[in-house]
């Protein structure tokens, strides 16, 4: 989600202020933060005819959240009590139309991990990941590498934060790759004629069904011509946390350094109060001829 807030020559009163690109729950908790700062001329550009149209769209029907209920609610909007404590998909999505209607969120759409979590926030990463992984150990019975499942370089919140590959929440799967119900093998494809696969170390195998779950790649970097340093190659931001979310002339983005929904809603806190920071200090500043005066004559 990008956002862009006008600069300091373009003041008429009756235009909007701040523009935020995606109706999902990165742009819904920036233009919430802003409404709650007083700033109301916020406008939420959505291709879709929904908000968050990933979760209505693109999202299978039995998904649930991996993690608890309270890690995965937006600024000043936690889940409500009876809520269950992994939402249903449908369940996330009505949260978020409740969301955008509470706070009033003006919308132009195209048709008009619980522990690692919790220590994430007293802790760095490198101690969570070692905290993390010293418990997988004993959970999982020691090396996986020997059911084929390598791990990483690095430690699994270290690897959310700096590449697409997310960390595992097992919830039943490694006792079915021990017991040989389900097997790993490398991950290396050569060609895929219908249902035969040829993988990269030779092997063929012939499958019923193939399912591709490779997920998607940001184009923010196709329509967004900034070269700030604010969007990175991939399409994602293009620093690293804390040092993402601000641009140069007005510039921002919120979710999109793979926190999650808790690190969408601490982006939209840090740029909602930054842009009503800047938004005070030109209202305080005297105006002559229309133009807020920067102290020049």
């Amino acid at each position: 989600m990008a956002v862009a807030a006008k600069g300091e020559e373009m003041t008429p009163e009756h235009e909007e202020e701040v523009i935020i690109v995606g109706a999902g729950q990165s742009g819904l908790a920036a233009a919430a933060c802003l409404s709650v700062r007083g700033v109301a001329s916020c406008l939420v550009l959505e291709r879709d005819d929904c908000v968050a149209s990933l979760w209505r769209h693109r999202a299978y029907d039995r998904l649930r959240l991996h993690l608890p209920k309270r890690h995965c609610a937006l600024p000043r909007a936690p889940h409500a009590a009876a809520a269950p404590d992994y939402l249903p998909r449908d369940d996330f999505a009505a949260y978020l139309d409740a969301y955008a209607s509470r706070f009033g969120v003006h919308l132009v759409s195209r048709e008009v991990w619980s522990v690692g979590m919790a220590l994430q926030r007293y802790l760095p990463t490198w101690a969570v990941d070692k905290v993390v992984l010293l418990m997988c150990a004993v959970v999982f019975g020691g090396d996986t590498a020997r059911y084929g499942l390598r791990r990483p370089a690095v430690g699994p919140f270290a690897m959310k934060m700096t590449t697409p590959a997310y960390p595992v929440f097992d919830v039943g799967t490694f006792a079915k790759i021990r017991s040989g119900e389900i097997r790993v093998v490398p991950a290396g494809i050569k060609s895929v004629r219908g249902g035969d696969v040829e993988f990269a170390d030779g092997r063929r195998h012939a499958f019923d069904a193939i399912v591709f779950a490779t997920g998607y790649r940001s184009t923010t970097k196709q329509w967004l011509k900034s070269d700030d340093g604010l969007i990175g190659d991939d399409g994602m931001a293009g620093r690293s946390y804390p040092n993402h979310w601000k641009g140069e002339n007005g510039l921002y983005c919120a979710g999109m350094v793979r926190r999650g929904i808790y690190g969408s809603g601490e982006d939209a806190e840090l740029i909602a109060d930054d842009i009503s920071k800047q938004m005070k200090r030109r209202s305080s500043e005297p105006v002559h001829n229309g133009h807020i005066s920067n102290g020049s004559p």
